[in-house]
């Protein structure tokens, strides 16, 4: 741990040294809210909602100025029951004359008689104003739903209702301000600032709702009228009545220091605490509003490492991974101030989540920490969680999409973010690095097979690196050592993660801008020498040209002649199909130079329809046969898919290709896969292989003529692996 001086409270935000959440609570009971006119405010679901429920209320239809008199006279009160009283006094009110309804409004005389709220709510929606003071009136009842009809209106005793309501525990105070939004701040303020008791809490609760819905400075501009002690009550409901506990069990002293810029002072330990709890009051992409003032001042580097700290102080056990992995804050906090360790760490922790552990949600916020992080580390090894296998499907599948997310972010899609992640590892134009060893010098590099190769100052090529001697100046000697390990196991990463890229590129015809081609293959200190030991394409205008890429970084086409690409190019992988007759010449020309693929290219199989395949939507050259049940499970881990059917086991079961186009292929086979593997018959009958597209009326066969040469290719090569087993 570290020990540096903390820093002179000069130097430190305001924030850190008095937090608003430990002030002395402000109390002014001699404050009134303004006697501003009554305003009406609407939102379109409350305004339906309350005309829904009184449509059917009432009579609809009678002498509606007879029905007046009656109220009027005080004789509906003589002649009439309750019961009686109540349809012709609801249709009065909801279907009548205005001028008739607006002068028994006025009547008080029947307004503690008033039982029917859904009615309530319709006479609120057609008279508005006039129907104010009666709404005001039944909303002081103990029924909870009696003030709903009263959102609608904005004063400084409809505030007093809800305020006491909220205080009861009632949601409608939360909607009233959610209705009327920064304009009921101010009527709350003389509430949230009254002596304690129910009608302060309900008012400071409410007026975080609105700082909540509308943000602070909806509560802040309603303060000043009130006074300056008005304005610091209000700055303290920023803050949760109830702070977040800080660092778990651990105290400030026992987590690793925030070092200020320059990281010759430290936050003091009460300062450490205060940054903790406005961490854990964010939320991922909702930071609290003070939290980037105080990491201004702060070391990135330390704050990453306190981050991490913070994460281990948790009780995960009440954060099940199935459900939310890890608080809010802490999310925030990793997301927000981590770098590439603390992606490498959480990637640790993720590989060692067991699948029945790990739910959707869990593995979507963790895997957004590292789209937060967002540095090309974070993104990399982000990648590496997508494409490795993981017992947790959930985590696979997150990792994906937090990915194309990240990618979005970039304007670009996650195929060619991880274009531009490749890392050169500080090489040089020459793909090699010197390191300094004070008394000698090394030349360190890779060649074309990325094995790495060590030169001494002689121009000697050695074994390997030596380490470190007496004559060596250790300051420098020790961490370049250092850092020709970490490079060599950061090219063997990146090695077998692009061999696999590129192989999948060529299989699925991915292209590449002539600009995006020279820097990722033909310039780039590493791929290059992958890229040379491959045969590319090249198209433009209708014209394919085959094309490698020669050791002086030039072009050279069949024939060993120079090629040029024009700038409006798009430069693919050389799938074998569509070298067609020339695959055999590029053949001899790689065995004459004795140039090694990184994976089979020019050797790999091509298969072709036959004209009668082509015209067909079915290929029954593979029905009938009988596969074994793991070959159809392996092939189904890759892009193939098993469809689920009804009963214990895939029945129905069926294996597509990715969907293109509204087009796939179908495998049907039998007796089917169990859901548990192992319950499951040892081998499959192909019952039927057919090529389906989306139609207006549904599926229809399409025929396989439809696919490009390269997709058949690649389709009829799993098909024949499935038969043969492998």
């Amino acid at each position: 741990m570290s020990n540096v001086q903390d820093a002179p409270e000069n130097s430190l935000p305001p924030l850190l040294l008095d937090p608003p959440w430990t002030w002395e609570p402000v109390v002014r009971e001699d404050l009134e809210a303004p006697q501003a006119p009554v305003s009406v405010s609407w939102n379109s679901y409350l305004r339906e909602r309350l005309q829904e429920e009184a449509s059917s209320r009432g009579r609809k239809d009678a002498d509606w100025e007879a029905v007046a008199e009656r109220f009027r006279s005080g004789r509906a009160l003589t002649e009439l029951t309750g019961k009686g009283r109540g349809p012709l006094y609801a249709g009065l009110l909801l279907h009548g004359p205005e001028e008739l309804a607006h002068e028994l409004l006025e009547d008080r005389r029947y307004w503690d008689e008033f039982t029917d709220l859904q009615v309530l709510g319709g006479v609120v929606v057609r008279h508005e104003l006039k129907a104010y003071p009666l709404a005001l009136h039944i909303a002081a009842r103990e029924d909870p739903d009696s003030a709903r009809p009263l959102k609608a209106f904005l004063s400084a005793d409809a505030a007093k209702v809800m305020v006491a309501k909220d205080a009861g525990g009632d949601s409608v105070g939360r909607e009233w301000v959610r209705t009327h939004g920064a304009a009921a701040a101010p009527l709350l303020v003389p509430y949230a600032l009254g002596r304690p008791g129910p009608l302060r809490t309900g008012a400071e609760s409410l007026l975080r709702t609105i700082i909540a819905d509308f943000g602070d400075d909806a509560v802040l501009q309603a303060a000043p009228p009130y006074g300056a002690e008005a304005v610091r009550a209000m700055e303290m409901l920023r803050y949760p009545a109830s702070m977040p506990k800080t660092g778990g069990n651990r105290a400030p002293e026992e987590l690793p220091q925030v070092l200020l810029r320059g990281r010759d002072a430290a936050l003091p330990a009460s300062a450490t605490r205060n940054l903790t709890a406005l961490l854990l009051l964010s939320k991922p992409g909702r930071p609290h509003s003070f939290v980037e003032q105080v990491i201004e001042v702060c070391d990135p580097g330390s704050l990453a490492e306190f981050a991490w700290a913070l994460y281990l102080t948790v009780d995960l056990t009440k954060y099940s991974a199935r459900y939310s992995w890890a608080p809010d804050g802490i999310q925030y906090a990793l997301g927000r101030l981590g770098d590439g360790e603390t992606a490498r760490r959480l990637a640790e922790v993720i590989a060692g989540w067991e699948s029945w552990w790990a739910g959707p949600r869990a593995a979507r916020n963790a895997l957004n920490v590292f789209v937060a992080i967002g540095s090309d580390t974070a993104l990399r090894t982000l990648h590496r969680i997508a494409d490795n296998p993981h017992p947790s499907k959930n985590v696979r599948e997150e990792a994906q999409y937090a990915l194309e997310r990240a990618a979005r972010t970039r304007g670009t899609t996650a195929a060619r973010l991880l274009d531009r992640l490749v890392p050169d590892f500080g090489l040089d134009a020459e793909g090699a690095m010197t390191l300094d060893y004070g008394a000698r010098r090394f030349r360190v590099g890779f060649d074309e097979q990325l094995r790495p190769y060590v030169i001494d100052d002689a121009g000697k090529h050695r074994k390997s690196l030596p380490k470190p001697g007496p004559k060596d100046d250790a300051e420098i000697a020790v961490p370049a050592h250092q850092r020709f390990t970490e490079l060599k196991k950061g090219v063997r990463a990146i090695a077998t993660e692009q061999r696999k890229r590129l192989h999948e590129a060529m299989l699925t015809g991915r292209d590449w801008p002539l600009e995006e081609f020279r820097a990722l293959y033909v310039d780039h200190p590493l791929l290059r020498h992958f890229a040379r030991r491959l045969v590319w394409i090249a198209e433009h205008d209708g014209t394919a040209t085959a094309f490698r890429i020669a050791e002086d970084r030039s072009l050279a086409d069949i024939d060993d002649k120079e090629f040029v690409l024009s700038p409006a190019a798009r430069i693919a992988l050389a799938h074998p199909v569509r070298l067609d007759a020339a695959l055999g010449a590029w053949g001899q020309v790689f065995a004459d130079y004795e140039i090694v693929q990184p994976f089979p290219q020019l050797g790999r199989p091509v298969h072709r329809l036959s004209e009668e395949e082509q015209a067909a939507s079915r290929l029954t050259r593979f029905e009938g046969a009988e596969v074994p049940t793991a070959a159809v499970t392996r092939l189904a881990q890759g892009d193939w898919s098993l469809k689920t059917g009804r009963g214990a086991s895939y029945n129905r079961t069926v294996l597509q290709t990715p969907v293109v186009e509204g087009r796939y292929t179908e495998v049907r086979f039998g007796p089917g896969i169990a859901r548990k593997i192992s319950d499951s018959a040892p081998t499959q009958k192909i019952d039927q292989v057919e090529h389906l597209k989306f139609g207006p009326k549904g599926l229809v066969g399409e025929p396989f003529g439809s696919l490009d040469p390269l997709a058949a290719s690649e389709l009829l090569a799993d098909l024949t692996d499935l038969t043969n087993g492998n």
